[in-house]
């Protein structure tokens, strides 16, 4: 299990209003889902108004006054706007006093950074939802990033340490049998801790679409499955692949149909508890 933190636990979200006090008198905060809140002070810069001018561009720029009295201009950008976000951030990166926000929690430029390139231009410009890195029908093409997944549908070629197919983390029991070894799942999940700040990775989607995959295998009586023997084929002698891809895919639509854990909709959030079972 990932380890909780409270940047990404789940808000509770009001009936009515925005935020305002419920029949008993008890404030209730907005979910705004994922967001990015950016922060920065008026300097004496001869670029200074150019940058405001550029900030007060997205819909939310409000300008605020801290304790010292000094001016903060502050912004708060959804995934779809991480374009724009990434324009500011870049120019003010470095300046004193500027300051970004994760689901309203102090981020680090080291976290921001971590997803900030890879989701513009492999989600983004791509034209993809903005909370989904991977595609597909009735189930995604992999679950994790773009660059480090297991992989759902089908590839032929020979094993990739950084894109596995979800059968090949699985392990024989007998001959004809063989059982998802939950160990190394585990461990290739948790490689991907440092990029959860990223708005399409969801350890709560991964786990459900991870339920929807059998426990053990039967090879024979499936006939879908054959095997590969290949040096490459490690830490085993042999490994499992599929006999033909139009089946395989098949196979898992029908893994898939109807659990509604890839074709619902979702609202972008982020919950750090959501971590890798």
């Amino acid at each position: 299990m990932a380890s909780e933190d409270p940047r990404f636990g789940s808000r509770p979200v009001p009936e009515s209003g925005d935020g305002a006090d419920d029949e008993r008198g008890e404030w209730t905060p907005v979910d705004r889902g994922w967001n990015l809140v950016l922060d920065f002070q008026r300097l004496d810069r001869p670029d200074m108004d150019e940058i405001v001018a550029r900030h007060a561009l997205h819909p939310g720029a409000v300008r605020l006054l801290d304790e010292q009295g000094a001016c903060i201009h502050r912004n708060i950008y959804q995934a779809k706007d991480l374009r724009l976000f990434r324009e500011n951030w870049r120019r003010l990166s470095g300046w004193p006093g500027v300051q970004a926000y994760l689901n309203g929690w102090p981020a680090s430029g080291e976290e921001i950074e971590s997803f900030l390139d890879c989701h513009i231009e492999h989600v983004l410009d791509q034209g993809h939802d903005a909370d989904r890195c991977a595609v597909g029908g009735e189930f995604p093409d992999h679950l994790g990033c773009h660059d480090y997944h297991i992989r759902l549908r089908y590839r032929p070629g020979p094993p990739e340490s950084a894109r596995p197919h979800w059968f090949e983390l699985s392990r024989p029991l007998s001959p004809e049998t063989w059982m998802l070894d939950t160990h190394r799942i585990q461990a290739f999940l948790n490689r991907l801790r440092d990029r959860m700040a990223c708005p399409a990775l969801s350890f709560q989607q991964i786990n459900a679409c991870l339920k929807q995959l059998p426990e053990r295998i039967d090879v024979a009586e499936t006939g879908i499955w054959k095997y590969d023997y290949t040096p490459l084929a490690v830490p085993f002698e042999k490994r499992l692949i599929p006999r033909d891809a139009d089946r395989y895919h098949a196979y898992m639509e029908q893994l898939f149909r109807n659990s509604g854990v890839w074709d619902q909709p979702r609202r972008l959030q982020m919950r750090r508890g959501d971590g890798a079972e």
